[in-house]
């Protein structure tokens, strides 16, 4: 039975060889994997010999693990770190992975095999007990095979160790993070330009083709995930044989300018999609991209742009992606990098394939030759950039197609090599090429098997109309020299000089760094060609010697270095790579925290990295058809100081639907999520939005900890069926504060506060102008609850939380001065607790009180937490003594007590005062006021009050008697708008009604339910 196990998990490795062919079947590999399953193995026995379910849980945990490992491999030619297991909770990336699961079957298989060895193994240790001997011999086993898969498993690429030990070794590998400067540490200052890491306008090298005759249209064609090892032309200069290969882009290479040592800096679109649109290096770990303090900078303090500068020498400007705009904000960075013209998904009419990223890659570029169609009918000339994604996980081709190669993933990059061949035809044919230079790069790698360095090799073809015959550029080019390259060709040297890199149009003398991930490729000489070092990890560095001199090399020659052996290099390596990462041209400084390569850079004179904005979304508008859900951002990727203040708010309008007023039409959803997993902020469920309302929310929290890959979910789901749900997104935006020194945070995790939770119409101010509405009912002392009116209890407006929008509560103060929710001391005190207290109990005394109802007593703390959790209810307070203080004390616990809170007032007189405490929408009731049978004073005063403060007033409330004596119709002639208490029945509503009433208050008479 083991023996059956460990051939089906080689097995596993089999079929991974054949699904990626071009990967050689490592044999070490093969009998490490064997290794480390018969590590597990032993492990499962041992455990089984406690409890069966300890065997099978290990054996579970174990298939997880490899069938998952086998899987990321396919994908993207690298190892599951455990830190991403909280994908599997992620809706999204379920969707997407299950959808391009090849493993399922045969993860099936192995879980049966391995499971049902577990049971087994147990049963056999009932009838034979295990002796502690054997025991300790299997152990010491099982830990020397483990062991020994892991020892050399740092560096090593997947197909040369235990898939599964690798991925634990990348997982508890200690991650970068730079060092945080002691008060007393060395600071000097150095310059990005200086440090050799970025030069700047270099145009010096030989031309290695013509430059543009005429001011010709810019194809800039960005491929998914592409490796320039797909290319005949690269193997065959690189030396690397690889047996996935693209044909017919390679043959149209035939005509072109291929770049053979082309990097891809980091493995994430949006950040290859900076560099090659602004020439600057990304943030080459996964912290915060340079899209969102670009985003937020003045254009003047921008770096430079290629798009704003095409649109500055003449050209119209155009974006056009197949996948929707949203992820990874590329909605907000791409207008903000000169583009006039953003499309994206929704754009396009068809598609040939369901794929849920978007149209698949021939449907993607058949409309693309449409578009150029229209874009070139206009005068002046064009650039324009594209986005292909039918090569991403988990790839766009339909079944049928993907059954005639190994996996899905080779399938897709043959589907798009066929759907190239076809768009450079037909822009052939239709004289395109004639009076465009195309630039095709990819804007990442998504893994060249068993190659060190795959993931980082990238691809760059151009074509321009002048070129009569192929050429190859061999010195190592990256995506940060596409601006510069692109304005050399069209001859705008003034504009080039503006951007760092160097032209892959040319050929150079010198050599010069080049970072990609966690490595740095420095050209030594020409005989030795490059060294390639990696970013110090603690004490010790990696040094590759590529065996051809060139940066992609069959093999290379690596070396384990200890940092104190180097010298200054580690600090060179690690000021050099800090700053790839920050703008060219600013002076840094450079912070010795006490050890070589643990330095920080941080720029002079800059703000607090912990004092940030990032506007995610603003004045964004959308469609969400008919019972449908809609992504409207995700995927940020930003990063969080420790002891940092976050304040998140967001506001967004539902578009009015014609004979949908008052019906729930949208449901909003939003997560916060570090590191792939939620951020527990213990927000109350989204409420489903009426047509023609706006949402309001503001939350802030506080963490102790580094935040990683932070991103805000924002998605919207259509909950009608006949029609589409307009919205626009007013603004989602992050700021981030230090905490103050008085104020520490939390010990660990974060702190969460709500600021602000409220609903209100279009076109009014606060939720409280609903008390306007026909039909409303104020529920009186928080309605009834449990067969018992007047209780004025946190249960009470639980309980009527579906039924009323609007609470009426009663307050009174208690002998050390807390306003709690109760209407008297005396009787209505007795109800509740079964004695009359008299006069007021302390707080604290009153809370050890226990009610024979099953009610506490309300306070401030209590209310806050009511009305975050349900932002349309509205407070109308009946404050029993001392009103205007304990209105102060409400404004000053209650976020938001303008619009959540309606004050009753007792006199006109108080008007002023409690407008001063931030009040804009009052009651003016009458069953207190000295003159509330003077029809004439008190249509006087409430006119007086609505000429003088505009439309505070929101009615004027009396016992029903005084409206039946006629001043509810006589306010209602001046648009007075009047309420009536305490009205339990529809009689009497109706009564009221044709009396000029407006609305009541009740116990628990909704009024709707009256018609």
């Amino acid at each position: 039975m083991a023996l059956l196990v460990a051939v089906t998990v080689v097995s596993g490795r089999l079929l991974l060889a054949r699904m990626l062919p071009a990967a050689a079947l490592s044999a070490y590999g093969v009998v490490l994997e064997a290794g480390v399953a018969t590590a597990v193995l032993l492990a499962v026995y041992l455990l089984g010999a406690l409890h069966v379910l300890l065997g099978v849980a290990a054996a579970v945990l174990y298939t997880l693990l490899y069938i998952a490992n086998l899987e990321m491999i396919a994908a993207m030619d690298t190892v599951v770190e455990l830190q991403d297991a909280v994908f599997a909770t992620h809706a999204t990336f379920l969707h997407g992975s299950i959808s391009g699961l090849q493993f399922a079957l045969f993860g099936l298989l192995l879980a049966g095999v391995i499971v049902v060895y577990a049971v087994v193994a147990a049963r056999v240790q009932q009838q034979r007990r295990l002796t502690p001997k054997r025991a300790l011999v299997m152990t010491l086993t099982a830990v020397v095979l483990f062991g020994a898969s892991g020892a050399t498993a740092g560096g090593s690429a997947w197909h040369e160790h235990s898939v599964v030990v690798l991925s634990l070794h990348e997982s508890l590998r200690r991650p970068y993070r730079p060092a945080t400067a002691s008060r007393d540490s060395v600071v000097h200052t150095v310059n990005a330009d200086a440090s050799g890491v970025v030069a700047r306008g270099d145009l010096t090298g030989e031309l290695l083709l013509p430059r543009a005759e005429a001011a010709h249209n810019v194809l800039l064609l960005i491929v998914e995930g592409i490796p320039g090892v797909y290319l005949r032309q690269v193997q065959q200069q690189s030396g690397v044989g690889y047996a996935v290969q693209m044909p017919a882009l390679s043959r149209l290479a035939d005509s072109g300018l291929v770049a053979t040592q082309s990097v891809a800096h980091a493995r994430q679109t949006i950040r290859g999609l900076y560099s090659a649109l602004t020439g600057d290096y990304p943030r080459l770990d996964l912290s915060t991209p340079k899209i969102y303090p670009y985003i937020e900078a003045p254009p003047d303090q921008r770096p430079a742009a290629l798009a704003q500068t095409m649109r500055d020498i003449g050209y119209r400007t155009v974006y056009l992606q197949a996948a929707g705009l949203s992820y990874m904000s590329k909605d907000r960075f791409m207008p903000e990098a000169g583009f006039e013209d953003v499309l994206g998904k929704d754009f396009f009419d068809y598609s040939h394939v369901a794929f849920r990223w978007g149209p698949d890659d021939k449907a993607y570029f058949e409309q693309v030759a449409d578009f150029i169609e229209r874009l070139d009918a206009h005068s002046e000339p064009w650039f324009l950039t594209l986005l292909s994604v039918g090569t991403h996980h988990p790839y766009g081709v339909s079944d049928q197609y993907a059954e005639d190669y190994p996996s899905r993933k080779i399938a897709a990059v043959a589907y798009l090599d066929e759907a190239l061949d076809e768009f450079f035809a037909r822009l052939e044919r239709d004289g395109y090429l004639d009076n465009t230079a195309v630039f095709l790069v990819s804007d990442e790698s998504h893994g060249v098997s068993g190659h060190r360095f795959g993931r980082y090799w990238g691809t760059t073809v151009v074509w321009t109309p002048e070129l009569q015959q192929p050429v190859l550029q061999n010195e190592v080019v990256g995506l940060c020299d596409l601006p510069i390259t692109v304005l050399d060709y069209l001859g705008a040297d003034d504009h080039a000089s503006r951007f760092a890199g160097r032209s892959i149009l040319r050929r150079y003398d010198s050599t010069r760094p080049m970072h990609f991930g966690r490595y740095i490729a420095k050209g030594v000489d020409a005989q030795t060609g490059l060294v390639i070092h990696s970013v110090p990890e603690g004490r010790r560095l990696q040094r590759f010697v590529p065996s051809s001199g060139a940066l992609f090399a069959p093999h290379y020659e690596t070396a384990h270095e200890r940092v104190s052996e180097l010298g200054e290099l580690p600090q060179r390596l690690m000021a050099a790579y800090r700053a790839a990462t920050l703008i060219p041209g600013v002076e840094y400084q450079l912070s010795d925290a006490g050890d070589p390569g643990e330095e920080e850079l941080q720029p002079l004179h800059a703000a607090d990295p912990r004092q940030q904005r990032w506007s995610l979304l603003q004045d964004a508008e959308y469609s969400v058809a008919a019972g449908k859900s809609l992504m409207l951002t995700s995927a940020q990727y930003l990063e969080i100081a420790p002891q940092t203040q976050v304040s998140l708010s967001l506001e967004l309008e539902v578009a009015p639907i014609n004979g949908a007023a008052d019906v729930p039409v949208l449901q909003p959803s939003l997560q916060l999520m570090a590191s792939y997993e939620e951020i527990d902020l213990d927000l109350p469920p989204m409420p489903e939005l009426a047509s023609g309302e706006a949402f309001k929310m503001r939350l802030h929290f506080s963490t102790a900890e580094v935040l990683e890959r932070v991103w805000v979910d924002l998605r919207v789901h259509s909950l009608v069926s006949d029609s589409a749900v307009d919205l626009r997104v007013r603004s989602l935006i992050l700021e981030l504060e230090p905490l103050p020194e008085a104020e520490p945070g939390p010990e660990q995790g974060v702190n969460p506060q709500l600021e602000r939770f409220d609903i209100y119409p279009l076109g009014s101010r606060s939720p409280a102008h609903a008390l306007r509405q026909d039909l409303v009912t104020v529920a009186h002392a928080g309605g009834r609850y449990n067969e018992t009116t007047y209780t004025n209890s946190l249960q009470a407006l639980r309980a009527n939380a579906a039924r009323f929008n609007v609470f009426e509560l009663d307050f009174e103060w208690t002998s050390d001065r807390r306003l709690i929710g109760l209407h008297d001391w005396d009787t209505i005190f007795e109800r509740l607790y079964g004695f009359a207290a008299g006069e007021p109990l302390a707080y604290r005394e009153l809370r050890q009180l226990e009610s024979p109802l099953g009610v506490t007593p309300l306070d401030l703390d209590q209310l806050r937490d009511f009305l975050w959790r349900n932002p349309r209810a509205v407070i109308v307070t009946d404050v029993k003594r001392d009103n205007i203080r304990a209105l102060q004390k409400i404004a000053e616990r209650i976020d938001g007590h303008q619009r959540r809170i309606v004050p009753q007032l007792y006199h006109p007189e108080e008007l002023g005062a409690v407008l001063e405490l931030g009040y804009r929408n009052m009651i003016w009731t009458l069953y207190r006021y000295p003159g509330n049978r003077d029809s004439d004073r008190v249509v006087m005063q409430a006119r007086d009050m609505q000429q003088r403060h505009g439309d505070v007033l929101v009615a004027v409330a009396m016992p029903a008697a005084i409206a039946e004596d006629g001043l509810a119709a006589r306010l209602s002639e001046y648009g007075v708008h009047t309420y009536a208490h305490t009205v339990n029945s529809c009689s009497d509503y109706h009564r009221l009604r044709e009396l000029g009433v407006d609305a009541i208050y009740s116990d628990d008479l909704a009024a709707g339910r009256c018609y």
